[in-house]
């Protein structure tokens, strides 16, 4: 009894320490982790410095253990000047998350306000979110494989104070495609998009929603810059619209089609339209300054003639093509409106 007793607090010791000897490997596995993540962060800061970014950040702190590996950034300032614009970005405090045994897959945090600022066309547009939170999934050969970003409570607005937009939540999300290195499936959803007017007397747009399902082929441009474009278009660039469908204020709209550029870096594709309240669509644009009086009326009575009935809901509903090609916009045989280069070449 005597040595069964002492076999088993020897069995008990000896679990204890093999126990101790495995947080101990564990713990300094976790600590040397978070310097290599915290050394990893510093350059892609250095890489992103020369590449003509303009990165700052007060402080990083790497926390989480045992069970995470969690960054925060405070006061992340970024800056991209190009030549025709400038980009910028402020974050109060960024948390990025991921688990020690999967670092494959990232999550990040903005848990206070930050902004968002564009400066291009000799106009300022600033940005602000409430909050959000971003996924990145980096696939076998060390490169992003999925990457989704959600902002909630946007508000858009031109300096000085006057005020574009705001919407109640936008989603995009990027997966890489395996079978190609130059081919990426994007998706974008847009919730609840308010467009002001800028006059007291005339009504907002309120747009319900957004849904783009799209892939994308060729190698992405990083810039918005004549170079990047023409590169994507010399290599291949095409955007294929699977699905994108919009509904607002009774108007409702189903495209799908391809666009590419052409010499000249303008839109130039074909798609198919559904379109169910085609006569505000061209009433608004018509009020926008986008497409003349003579071209209103034409494209009215082409569509007129080709529209059908809704047995739902009793509007006329209308099946076209529609065109980009010379810099024309084109819906059915009628010329729309023009539509310039992207940028200048």
């Amino acid at each position: 009894m005597i040595f069964s007793m002492a076999s088993v607090g020897g069995r008990i010791s000896l679990i204890v320490a093999a126990l101790a000897v495995v947080l101990a490997l564990y713990t300094t596995y976790w600590w040397r982790l978070s310097d290599v993540v915290a050394e990893r962060v510093v350059d892609i800061g250095s890489e992103w410095r020369e590449a003509g970014f303009r990165v700052q950040y007060a402080g990083l702190n790497v926390s989480g253990y045992p069970y995470r590996l969690q960054m925060a950034l405070d006061q992340v300032d970024l800056k991209s000047h190009q030549e025709s614009y400038d980009v910028w970005l402020n974050v109060p405090n960024f948390k990025v998350t991921s688990h020690p045994w999967n670092l494959k897959h990232w999550v990040g945090i903005f848990e206070t306000p930050f902004q968002l600022g564009a400066n291009f066309l000799k106009m300022e547009v600033l940005v602000k979110i409430n909050d959000g939170r971003t996924s990145l999934v980096i696939g076998k050969t060390e490169r992003p494989e999925r990457f989704s970003l959600q902002l909630n409570d946007v508000v858009i607005g031109e300096e000085p104070g006057e005020l574009i937009g705001r919407l109640d939540q936008l989603q995009l999300h990027i997966r890489d495609v395996s079978s190609s290195e130059r081919e990426y499936d994007v998706g974008l959803l847009v919730h609840s998009l308010i467009v002001h007017s800028g006059s007291a007397n005339e009504p907002h747009t309120h747009l319900d929603g957004l849904v783009l399902e799209s892939k994308v082929r060729g190698p992405v441009p990083t810039q918005w810059e004549a170079s990047s474009l023409h590169n994507w278009r010399t290599q291949g660039g095409i955007l294929d619209l699977q699905r994108l469908h919009l509904s607002w204020q009774g108007v409702d709209v189903e495209l799908s089609g391809t666009v590419a550029l052409d010499h000249l870096l303008r839109p130039i594709g074909a798609a198919t339209a559904t379109i169910e309240g085609y006569r505000e669509v061209l009433t608004a644009l018509n009020k926008s300054g986008l497409i003349s009086g003579s071209a209103t009326i034409a494209a009215t009575l082409a569509l007129d003639l080709l529209s059908t009935t809704s047995q739902e809901t009793g509007r006329r509903v209308v099946q076209a093509p529609i065109t980009v090609q010379d810099g024309i916009l084109s819906v059915g045989p009628i010329g729309l409106m023009h539509v310039g280069a992207l940028a200048a070449p």
